[in-house]
């Protein structure tokens, strides 16, 4: 996008949670928040890594709603896909 810059936290293949990764989506996009300070918006698209992966439900949604409220705090605009 010009005059932009952009990041992806999932390059590379990744997941919410710890499972089968050494680092999470939670790590790259808070290190690169504490790196470059707050954006103008950031996208969050999930998949379904963790799902086929065998992390319950639950322990998705909370992994998920943790890093919701560590964004809604450092008053980064969100948006969900």
């Amino acid at each position: 996008v010009h005059g932009r810059t952009t990041f992806s936290a999932a390059a590379g293949g990744t997941s919410y949670t710890r499972i089968g990764v050494r680092e999470t989506i939670d790590d790259r996009v808070l290190r690169w928040l504490d790196q470059c300070g707050t954006p103008d918006a950031l996208v969050i698209e999930g998949g379904i890594n963790d799902l086929l992966n065998g992390v319950a439900v639950a322990d998705l949604t909370a992994q998920v709603a943790a890093l919701r409220d560590e964004l809604a705090a450092r008053g980064v605009a969100t948006f969900w896909i």
